[in-house]
């Protein structure tokens, strides 16, 4: 008996492949969807209960640097200074005088 005979009497008909491809690519699509979907509410909810405890505490825009400046330490680099401004030197506008 011919090996090759035996091989492609096992292989589904190209049709079915790609149905069965179509179905797999549905359900990651789906199962990465279901997956955002947690994170955003994970994330949603650490929001909230942050915003709860600065309202909570009365906290002021410096307490809230701070606060970040100490959670932020954990992940900085050691050569390098933690800033708070919105835009860095190179944004900024030049002004002549």
């Amino acid at each position: 008996m011919d090996p090759r005979v035996f091989v492609t009497s096992v292989r589904w008909p190209r049709s079915r492949r790609k149905i069965h491809i179509r179905s797999r690519k549905k359900m990651k699509l789906r199962w990465l969807r279901l997956h955002y979907v947690r994170l955003v509410k994970k994330i949603k909810g650490f929001y909230r209960n942050l915003v709860k405890e600065f309202v909570e505490a009365g906290a002021e825009l410096e307490a809230i640097q701070k606060r970040m400046t100490v959670e932020a330490a954990a992940f900085a680099v050691p050569g390098l200074g933690l800033s708070f401004s919105s835009l860095s030197v190179h944004e900024r506008g030049r002004y002549y005088v």
